[in-house]
């Protein structure tokens, strides 16, 4: 008896902490930051909103995309590249690509997803408000 309500206690505890793993991964807000793939860098900002990100990268890629929210992945969000807004290459090139986003504080996020030719890895941090 007493290792049954032991157990019982303990997968109620462990499923309470299921919710807040899982809220945590989906990140909220504007961020800043810089993706890097082998030897270029370039600048971005993203707008979180309800199952969806805005994205904006700086010169010389100057295109705007959006991505949708497809599921969780363990701590990872997973998001899934739109047609791009403005037009542009590298834009277009992402469409239908996964966009994945893991917290690695309430201050930061690394970011991963394949471009057109190579993958772009990065670090965003919030943006300062307005």
């Amino acid at each position: 008896m007493y290792s049954t309500s032991v157990k019982t206690l303990a997968g109620i505890a462990l499923f309470g902490l299921f919710p807040a793993i899982a809220l945590a991964a989906q990140p909220q807000g504007t961020w800043r930051g810089l993706i890097q793939q082998s030897n270029a860098d370039v600048a971005l900002q993203m707008t979180f909103v309800p199952n969806l990100v805005k994205v904006h990268f700086n010169e010389p890629l100057s295109c705007d995309v959006s991505a949708a929210f497809l599921k969780e992945d363990g701590a990872t969000s997973v998001y899934r590249f739109r047609p791009s807004i403005n037009g542009g290459r590298f834009c277009d090139g992402v469409l239908n690509r996964d966009l994945r986003f893991t917290s690695v504080s309430a201050k930061e996020l690394d970011l991963i997803f394949d471009g057109p030719r190579s993958t772009w890895r990065g670090k965003l941090t919030p943006a300062p408000s307005p």
